[in-house]
């Protein structure tokens, strides 16, 4: 029996199950070579999330830069593109005498990598996202927008938000990378050799999966030290449980054991003393909203009634027959004009200081794994989380919150 290869976004939904299910169980082969890896089922945050299970970013100063590529510049771990190297110089070798013409394992080029910037540019760029959100979304429903009169009443809006938004949409830096709006390319342990559509299933299986070369292909990939995504055959993946991928890692001074606590940055502590915590994002992150939004909408038009001509009214309607009438006069309302005010950030961080924000930041993390704290919960896990504040370090606080959210 043929099985259908043709799954692509674009297509109905129902059909677009079949086919999924049928790339999921016989679009990509598992027999007589090393097993690719599933990153839609299996393993989702391969290389973002450390041998712990915390969400981890890499330290630019392990990045190597791939060479043959042309006018880009593509990156990756220096251990991987070594790897990579030793890889492309075995096809080259093998393409000589047996790559078919025509092949698109004939010449073999990394197209992409590390995405610059990493964990953080891509953050800034989730950040204008949730911006827009809020302002063109959340607050156009229910006159919301012009609630927000002072930084109080806008904390309490982006309150509101939170919980109405997450889990959908992540908040915190360590919610995007464990989120499906985050990119595996970020872990520094992939090279892609195609700029190919990933939804495209047919063209899996007919361009990479069904070429006469992708057996050599992945043979010499696994040889390297590297898996293949199943998903995306074009990708090559850095095994790093692999003995063949040992001698590269050894080579940089690395190995499976230590790779994340050398290489990589626990996302809720951020760098070296805690420079750009999970926290201290969040909290620039929040301000940023509110100065954007108030150098956007510098005033608020709050609508009140004319209380005397209410009264007005209801005396007059006491001595009249002619309700009809009188209902035709509308209760008199004026817009008032509200300046809303400028807060710099050093008069936000004074007003919302590091408590506020440990407490909204283990309350957000909840959110976004799927939990809701009740305020009992919230207050018994804050004291804890004051106490070990106090008497240790930041880092240790943000240890504990990690803990009881992850």
């Amino acid at each position: 029996m043929v099985i259908l290869i043709k799954g692509k976004n674009k297509t109905n939904a129902r059909h677009a199950f079949t086919m999924r299910k049928n790339y999921k169980f016989n679009g990509f082969p598992t027999q007589g070579l090393p097993l690719a890896i599933d990153f839609l089922y299996d393993q989702p945050y391969y290389g973002r999330v450390d041998h712990n299970g915390n969400a981890v970013y890499l330290s630019e100063a392990h990045l190597g830069q791939v060479s043959n590529t042309g006018d880009r510049t593509v990156q990756a771990l220096d251990f991987v593109v070594d790897a990579f190297h030793s890889f492309t110089r075995d096809m080259y070798g093998l393409r000589q005498s047996r790559c078919k013409e025509g092949s698109v394992f004939k010449n073999i080029r990394a197209v992409k990598g590390w995405p610059p910037g990493g964990i953080h540019s891509m953050y800034r760029l989730y950040e204008e996202m949730i911006y827009r959100t809020f302002v063109r979304k959340f607050l156009n429903q229910r006159d919301r927008k012009n609630n927000i009169v002072s930084i109080e009443t806008f904390m309490q809006m982006f309150k509101q938000f939170v919980d109405k938004m997450v889990p959908e949409y992540p908040i915190t830096r360590t919610g995007l990378l464990l989120s499906k709006y985050s990119d595996p390319l970020l872990s520094g342990l992939i090279l892609e050799i195609a700029d190919a559509d990933h939804s495209d299933d047919k063209l899996k299986n007919r361009m990479f999966i069904r070429d006469p070369d992708f057996p050599i292909y992945r043979k010499v990939a696994a040889k390297h030290g590297f898996m293949l995504d199943k998903n995306a055959p074009w990708r090559l993946v850095a095994n790093i449980k692999s003995k063949n991928m040992l001698p590269y890692m050894s080579a940089r001074d690395k190995d499976h054991e230590s790779i994340f606590r050398r290489c990589f940055y626990s996302c809720h502590r951020g760098g070296v003393n805690f420079v750009g915590n999970d926290i201290t994002e969040l909290q620039v992150f929040v301000y940023g909203m509110y100065a954007s939004f108030v150098n956007s909408n510098p005033v608020a038009r709050k609508v009140e009634e004319n209380k005397s001509a209410c009264l007005s009214q209801r005396n007059v309607a006491a001595y009249t027959k002619n309700l009809s009438h009188l209902n035709n006069r509308a209760v008199s309302t004026k817009i008032k004009i509200l300046d809303r005010p400028q807060v710099t950030l050093e008069e936000f961080k004074k007003k919302y200081g590091q408590f506020f924000w440990m407490r909204m930041y283990m309350y957000i993390r909840a959110k976004e794994n799927g939990k809701t704290l009740t305020e009992k919960q919230l207050n018994n896990k804050t004291k804890k989380m004051m106490q070990i504040y106090k008497a240790l370090d930041i880092g240790e606080a943000l240890r504990y919150i990690n803990d009881e959210t992850k």
